[in-house]
């Protein structure tokens, strides 16, 4: 456990995340090349676990129907937990 988490209990789970969806597209398609979707959707439900709050800059770079398909679940988890998102 790092110093900081310990002196504030939990602070992780007050963190906002901010997107760059331009960049989570490369990523996308360059895991598409890779074959590794799976594993990618599976690291960004990963972070969204720490996170309290997600903003999405430039989202119509979300507009990709399989990459929607593969966040949907995860945002919807994520919002069952008490997250909550943004789209700007």
């Amino acid at each position: 456990m790092k110093r900081r988490e310990f002196l504030f209990l939990g602070s992780p789970r007050s963190k906002v995340m901010d997107l760059s969806c331009e960049e989570l597209y490369m990523r996308y398609v360059d895991s598409g090349v890779d074959g590794n979707e799976e594993a990618l959707f599976q690291r960004i439900g990963k972070e969204f676990r720490g996170a309290r709050r997600i903003r999405f800059h430039d989202a119509y770079w979300l507009k990709e129907e399989d990459l929607r398909k593969g966040l949907e679940p995860l945002l919807e988890a994520f919002i069952s937990r008490g997250g909550s998102v943004e789209y700007l």
